[in-house]
């Protein structure tokens, strides 16, 4: 008896968790949907306003290249990245700041020729391209290499685009960010 109610009460929460992440595009750590329409009010997700859900048809409505908005990767909306685009910028990723599973900053935005720092431990922590289960997610030609050994590493980034990035040990909990870059 005892049995058969752990077993009611697991498949409740599964249904009210799976019920609570309906709809939540943008909290999910493995979330790759496109964002094309944030910050327009009515819900619709196109961008221009107008409530009708039309997809638009021009370079910003929502594709992973340079132009219009920022697709969301790695649970990285267009409201999380932080400007690291001045020249004076340090663009340095800490891999598991004090012992935390994940990356600091977690989204970016550098321009075109910039670089990006990888510090921390990449044999515990290897990082690859794309998002758990798909490395291929993001903008085509990503410079990210999969890299699983050493203290740091930098790629630069020649094409503006968006390029997730995840830990391949640990992505699936949390560990992971993506790199806008304009032109």
């Amino acid at each position: 008896m005892l049995r058969a109610e752990s077993l009611r009460a697991c498949l409740v929460m599964s249904l009210a968790c799976g019920l609570a992440a309906c709809g939540d595009d943008n909290n999910d750590n493995n979330n790759n949907s496109v964002d094309s329409g944030a910050g327009d009010g009515d819900g619709d997700g196109d961008g221009d306003g107008d409530g009708d859900g039309d997809a638009g048809g021009g370079a910003g409505d929502g594709d992973a290249g340079g132009g219009g908005a920022i697709p969301t990767f790695n649970g990285c909306a267009p409201a999380d990245y932080t400007d690291h685009t001045a020249a004076s910028d340090a663009r340095v990723i800490t891999i598991a700041p004090g012992g935390n599973l994940v990356y600091s900053p977690k989204c970016i935005t550098i321009k075109a020729g910039q670089s990006v720092k990888w510090e921390g431990d990449l044999t515990v922590h290897p990082l690859d391209r794309g998002t758990p289960g798909n490395d291929d997610l993001g903008s085509p030609n990503s410079p990210i290499e999969d890299t699983d050994s050493g203290d740091s590493v930098s790629f630069t980034f020649d094409t503006a685009g968006t390029y997730p990035y995840y830990c391949k040990v640990h992505g699936t909990v949390g560990m992971v960010g993506s790199i806008h870059v304009e032109e």
